[in-house]
């Protein structure tokens, strides 16, 4: 008999390609294995539903931290660390 609700990975997702979508290390560090494969299959659903993968990992990645190991503002203190170190950038 077929299993029809069996799950398959969907893609492999390293901690390097958090850093790419632009999560710091410091939150990239919290995460254990079951964290990554958590978020991996999470994001493989979000691609499937929006295609982006780079907004599918982050969203998923900040959903697993958020959710699990740091406060509510960390996402929104990187954000603001985010605009800007791209504000420090254009002065330059």
């Amino acid at each position: 008999m077929i299993d029809w609700e069996k799950r398959f990975p969907m893609f492999g997702l390293t901690r390097q390609h958090l850093k790419d979508a632009g999560l710091k290390e410091e939150y990239i560090q919290l995460l254990d294995d079951k964290d990554m494969q958590s978020i991996s299959t999470n994001a493989g659903s979000l691609l499937l539903a929006n295609g982006s993968f780079t907004d599918a990992i982050t969203f998923a990645a900040w959903n697993c931290i958020l959710g699990t190991k740091l406060d509510s503002n960390a996402h929104e203190r990187q954000l603001i660390e985010d605009g800007l170190d791209k504000k420090e950038t254009e002065k330059q």
